[in-house]
């Protein structure tokens, strides 16, 4: 068994809660012909067409509590993308038409993406300024991959999108987080995604977590649209199992970004997080776990 050594032994507390303000600083733009650009202290949005201030400002409170919310994780999950010269803040495509969307990269039927080529998110403005009640829990999964940048590349896909969940999860309002009821955040965010009448079909375990991006994004491909969220449902669960089940589980995860700033990726880098034939007790562990909370679990292949 791998033995934890550094920080890795020493993981500070756990947050309880973030209280956002609910509204950011905004600098608008003066110029009359696109792009217009709206500034906040970590971001750039850049918008083919005018915004409304006092949305724009609520929008950008959300963009900005997620790299601070990252940044109370006592791990060193926080790392943005490294700036390009002269510039100050990331940057945030806020698309005006579905056809712009597209162009850009983006899916006819998705709301927004983590473009790690651009290190930017991009995202459908009818989708997040255009409604009375927009999804910002889905602009918080998007952001939690642009925060999580200088990790996307090296880890495996399981703990990425288990991250952007977990902290989807944990966002409430318009800027504020709450790390002491996961279990009941869990449930919330997911209610709408699956089935609760029925048991949960999650991946195993043993392959799920080496699986990689583009693997990740082939696998959801194929699916029948009713199973796509298993796999960011048990990365989900997976990531909650190492934070708040395993009471070693954050130093572990601790080790795990260790290995990952010595440039490992390896499943044999996940060894002391999966020991060989503990997949299983992980998996009843889970199971275990959330029966009594509401949720049936089993671990079954949705693709065979």
């Amino acid at each position: 068994m791998t033995l934890l050594t550094g920080h890795a032994q020493q993981v500070k507390s756990w947050p309880t809660a973030l209280k956002g303000r609910g509204m950011a600083r905004v600098i608008l733009p003066k110029n009359e012909l696109p792009p217009f650009l709206y500034l906040s202290k970590n971001f750039k949005f850049i918008s083919s067409r005018k915004l409304d201030p006092t949305k724009i400002a609520t929008f950008a409170a959300t963009a900005e509590s997620v790299p601070a919310a990252l940044g109370r994780i006592p791990l060193k999950l926080r790392r943005l993308p490294e700036l390009l010269e002269g510039e100050e803040r990331h940057p945030i495509y806020i698309t005006s038409t579905v056809d712009e969307f597209i162009q850009m990269g983006g899916s006819e039927h998705s709301a927004g993406y983590y473009s790690g080529r651009q290190k930017a998110v991009i995202l459908r403005a009818d989708k997040f300024l255009d409604v009375k009640r927009p999804d910002y829990r889905l602009l918080t999964h998007e952001l939690v991959h642009l925060t999580m940048h200088g990790i996307n590349g090296k880890a495996n896909a399981w703990f990425t999108e288990g991250n952007a969940e977990y902290f989807a999860c944990a966002f409430y309002g318009t800027s504020s987080y709450k790390f002491t009821s996961m279990t009941q955040s869990i449930k919330d965010r997911t209610k709408r995604l699956i089935q609760r009448d029925k048991p949960i079909r999650l991946y195993p375990l043993k392959d799920f977590v080496t699986r990689d991006v583009q693997r990740w994004i082939i696998i959801n491909k194929n699916l029948d649209p009713s199973d796509r969220y298993s796999q960011y449902m048990t990365a989900l669960l997976l990531v909650h199992y190492f934070y708040h089940i395993d009471p070693k589980g954050r130093e572990k995860i601790a080790k795990y970004l260790e290995l990952m700033e010595e440039g490992k990726k390896s499943i044999a880098d996940q060894t002391h997080l999966f020991p060989e034939g503990e997949f299983i007790k992980i998996q009843n562990s889970i199971v275990s776990y959330w029966k009594p909370r509401g949720y049936q679990i089993f671990f079954s292949d949705p693709t065979q």
